[in-house]
C-alpha cells in the first residue's frame, strides 16, 4: 500500500508537480480510564500537504471519531490552524492534558499550552514554533470530541514519515501513537 503511494507521489513530485491525495494509518493505544489500553489505529487521508482528515474508533463497537488536521509548516495560514486548537485549553473537560507543564507550550520560552489562552495575534509564534508538528480536532458520532498533537520523525515526507504523538477525549481516554 505504502510503495505504491511514494512512487506516485515521487512521480509526481519530481516531474508533474500534482498534489496526490495520501492515506495511512497509525498504530496506537487506547487508555480509558480506569482500564487496560487495547491497541488501535488512527486511519488519515491527505486533502493536500499540509491538511486532511483523521478517523479513529475506540474499542470494538465504540465511539468513532472523524475530523481535520493541519501539518504545521513555516508557511502554514494562520486560518488554518485557528480553527483547531482555538478551543484547547489547558485543562479541558477537567482532564489535564499531560503532566505537570505542557511540553508543547508555545512561545520563546515555552509558556502557556496551546488553546484558549491564545489570542489571535500569537498564532504566528505557534506556527514558527511548531514547525514539524500536526494538530488535530476529531468530533464523535456520541457527541464526544478529541484532539490530537503528533511530533513528526521526518517533517518533509508528512504523516508517511513517522513520528509520535498522543490524543485526548472530553472523556478522558488517552490515546498514544508511534508510528
Amino acid at each position: 500500500m505504502y510503495r505504491g503511494t511514494i512512487a506516485l507521489s515521487i512521480v509526481c513530485f519530481i516531474g508533474l508537480g500534482c498534489a496526490t491525495p495520501q492515506t495511512g494509518i497509525i498504530s496506537a493505544r487506547w487508555t480509558p480510564p480506569g482500564k487496560a489500553s487495547e491497541p488501535i489505529v488512527i486511519s488519515w487521508e491527505s486533502k493536500n500537504q499540509s491538511q486532511g482528515r483523521m478517523f479513529v474508533q475506540l474499542g470494538k463497537g465504540g465511539e468513532r471519531f472523524q475530523g481535520s488536521y493541519v501539518r504545521v509548516s513555516a508557511g502554514t495560514k494562520v486560518e488554518s490552524v485557528q480553527p483547531i486548537v482555538a478551543g484547547w485549553g489547558p485543562v479541558w473537560g477537567d482532564y489535564d492534558w499531560g503532566d505537570g507543564m505542557d511540553p508543547w507550550g508555545w512561545g520563546p520560552d515555552g509558556g502557556m499550552p496551546m488553546g484558549g489562552y491564545m489570542g489571535g495575534a500569537s498564532f504566528p509564534i505557534f506556527i514558527r514554533e511548531y514547525t514539524g508538528k500536526v494538530v488535530a480536532s476529531l468530533f464523535g458520532n456520541e457527541g464526544h470530541s478529541m484532539r490530537c498533537r503528533f511530533t513528526l520523525a521526518r517533517p518533509q515526507q508528512g504523516l508517511m514519515g513517522g513520528g509520535v504523538g498522543a490524543c485526548q477525549s472530553s472523556t478522558g481516554s488517552k490515546l498514544s501513537a508511534r508510528f
